[in-house]
């Protein structure tokens, strides 16, 4: 790998920093510094297009769960023998220029439908999106389903019957398009009515400003909840604390659990919650990928289960609360 940057640098004159920047699909370089490299690169035999898989990131907002999926993705593509190239969404015409065998997306279903469509000619594999109404592009995704109910029959098998749920998307297209929001407040709704539970505990609030989930936070508690659901990665730590800024006990006065990302292992309280398995989710995608590219049948979707995380946040309600 070394000496083919050493080549590349000593034919262009760039740096080999600047080199692996290019190749590495890293966008801080002048679009004329990339395309030379990009052509040498290319002339060199080093982009063949049999050994390039891009990979399809988020231009702004990258959460800790996207920096997690890439690199999982990065490492099961080095492992198979692919060099992996990062793309960020709205730049994503420089795909033509690393000239790559596939692509896997980690951008969401609406970002899919927006950016790709019929545009590309490559083998599209999206993780964590179900943009199933488009033709040759094929999904690995955590079953969201599945994923609730392993919460919910948790709460419910400590007592708890007065469950609340607290969402947090950036607009209510959110809600109603991205598949991971409407199948978890679908099931939500779903357990509820099984077992003839109240349904008016649902808050679903817009962006990630303090005021916006504190205030929704209060609402729940006012509402005499003793559960509180968060079906949105990255909220749990937040909210922890403001509970704890407010004089309630986790998990003595309410229990909270939900989706959990890697951070919430550095929360002063062992979070109880669900995990996506990263690594099988990448491993699952380049496999898929790799027959895609060898053109053996494929299953359209590959679906994921969550694994349950048992921690401190959770407990039997207090008594009064659990009616």
């Amino acid at each position: 790998m070394r000496t083919n940057l050493e080549k590349i640098a000593r034919r262009t004159g760039y740096s080999i920093a600047t080199i692996s920047r290019v190749l590495n699909g890293f966008h801080w370089v002048s679009d004329r510094t990339r395309r030379t490299v990009l052509e040498c690169a290319q002339e060199m035999g080093y982009l063949g297009r049999g050994g390039t898989v891009a990979v399809i990131i988020p231009s702004i907002g990258l959460s800790h769960y996207h920096k997690d999926i890439a690199f999982s993705l990065e490492s099961k593509l080095c492992s198979a023998g692919y060099r992996t190239v990062l793309i960020p969404e709205f730049s994503l015409d420089l795909i033509e220029e690393y000239n790559p065998a596939g692509a896997i997306s980690v951008i969401g279903d609406q970002g899919v439908e927006r950016l790709w469509g019929k545009k590309y000619a490559l083998p599209l594999v999206c993780v964590n999106a179900a943009p199933r109404h488009l033709e040759g592009i094929f999904s690995v995704y955590s079953n969201e389903e599945q994923g609730m109910r392993l919460l919910m029959e948790h709460l419910l098998s400590l007592g708890h019957r007065k469950i609340g749920m607290l969402s947090c998307g950036q607009s209510e297209k959110d809600f109603q398009n991205i598949y991971v929001f409407r199948d978890r407040k679908k099931t939500f709704e779903k357990i509820l009515s099984e077992y003839g539970l109240p349904d008016d505990l649902i808050i679903q609030y817009y962006g990630w400003r303090k005021l916006e989930y504190e205030g929704n936070v209060y609402r729940l508690l006012e509402k005499g909840v003793s559960a509180i659901v968060v079906i949105s990665e990255g909220q749990m730590m937040k909210i922890l604390y403001f509970l704890k800024q407010i004089g309630v006990e986790v998990p003595k006065d309410v229990s909270l659990t939900g989706w959990l990302n890697d951070m919430d292992q550095y929360c002063d309280l062992p979070m109880t919650g669900i995990m996506q398995n990263y690594e099988l989710l990448a491993g699952k995608a380049v496999g898929l990928l790799e027959k895609l590219l060898r053109k053996e049948p494929v299953e359209k979707d590959l679906v994921i289960d969550y694994h349950f995380v048992s921690g401190a946040s959770t407990a039997p309600p207090k008594k009064g609360n659990a009616v």
